[in-house]
């Protein structure tokens, strides 16, 4: 990504010399970024007098989740917690992305029974050490990504859409699952709705997570019926289906489906073969010989979907369609995939 001027971030912490340091650190290796830490107990005035009436010299803010929770006694203990401080930025500054952190990893910084209200303030949650050790470029990246909506042409949903690169055969319906209220582009500067925040949110939560229109390595593997480690040899191949659109670099490999499609599809394997399914086709496309897909129930090839196990949501495997059923616990998005779980034998409660 082509970086034209200066990235400015605000870290909000109570360990003012030791982010400091990091802030050093971190703008040695990033020559672009701009950090200025600033102590909960300063936050007010600083916010007050140098942010609000120069909103545009801020880029992302940085909070420190667990303010005034380790180690403070009530005397010491700052009058606004982290959730707090974000949530005074969010009501004056509606299109500035908040970001929180502290120790620990990017899972267990928020309480599970905070994680609604959190979620609901904060655009992402990071680590400290992830952006210490500058993992991905998170701070200077998103920056900018939200640097490029917020200069996308206002009311103008296709120059919106535009920002995701989408396959044409995308568009249309994209346009029918964006929210309501960006069906028409964002509103004007300030807009506490259709904003950049708003369309930043909806594509890192919905459409980079959700598989429908975007695959991931297990997703697009199962597709194209071969092994996540397999296709990750064989990336190249699949280049032009490649999402490289807002958050790309930040967030995990995916491909557009459209994309696989037209890579399976244009191929000269169907006339030669005879072969329809992207499962049979795709190890053709891609010329392996070895690697091939196998369902995690029955152990047969070209399973078409990939579940997740019933006694753990997080194990996704591919599987047939028919070794699997709708999960009941999840709500399905429209042209997105279906949500499917599936079972072992050893699963099953002894006796």
């Amino acid at each position: 990504m082509k970086i034209t001027g200066p990235v400015r971030i605000v870290w909000v912490d109570d360990d003012v010399e030791g982010r400091t340091k990091d802030a050093k650190n971190l703008m040695f290796k990033e020559k672009k970024l701009r950090v200025s830490v600033v102590h909960p107990s300063n936050f007010d005035e600083y916010f007050e007098t140098k942010t609000l009436s120069a909103p545009d010299d801020v880029d992302l803010f940085l909070i420190d989740y667990k303010l005034n929770e380790v180690g403070l006694d009530d005397e010491q203990k700052y009058p606004k917690l982290g959730l707090t401080i974000a949530g005074t930025i969010r009501e004056k500054l509606p299109d500035h992305p908040i970001y929180a952190t502290s120790a620990g990893t990017a899972t267990s910084i928020v309480p599970e029974n905070a994680i609604s209200a959190a979620e609901a303030v904060f655009d992402r949650i990071v680590s400290t050490k992830a952006i210490i050790n500058n993992e991905k470029r998170v701070l200077l990246l998103d920056a900018l990504y939200f640097k490029r909506i917020k200069n996308v042409r206002r009311n103008d949903v296709e120059a919106l859409l535009g920002l995701l690169m989408p396959p044409h055969e995308s568009i249309a319906q994209l346009k029918l699952i964006l929210p309501s209220e960006l069906r028409d582009g964002l509103g004007e500067s300030g807009n506490s709705t259709r904003n950049a925040v708003s369309f930043a949110r909806w594509t890192t939560r919905t459409l980079l997570q959700i598989p429908g229109f975007l695959y991931d390595r297990l997703h697009a593997a199962t597709y194209l019926g071969t092994t996540a480690e397999s296709l990750r040899r064989n990336e190249m191949k699949l280049k032009a289906a490649r999402y490289e659109g807002v958050f790309s670099e930040t967030a995990q490999p995916l491909w557009w489906r459209q994309g696989l499609e037209r890579v399976v599809y244009s191929s000269r394997k169907i006339s030669q073969t005879g072969v329809m399914s992207s499962t049979r086709l795709g190890p053709m496309v891609l010329e392996i010989k070895r690697g091939f897909s196998r369902c995690a129930v029955c152990g047969a090839r070209y399973p078409e979907t990939v579940a997740s196990r019933s006694s753990d949501v997080e194990d996704l495997r591919a599987v047939h369609i028919r070794c699997s059923w709708p999960d009941p616990k999840m709500k399905n998005e429209l042209f997105f995939d279906e949500y499917r779980a599936f079972g072992l034998k050893t699963d099953l409660p002894e006796g």
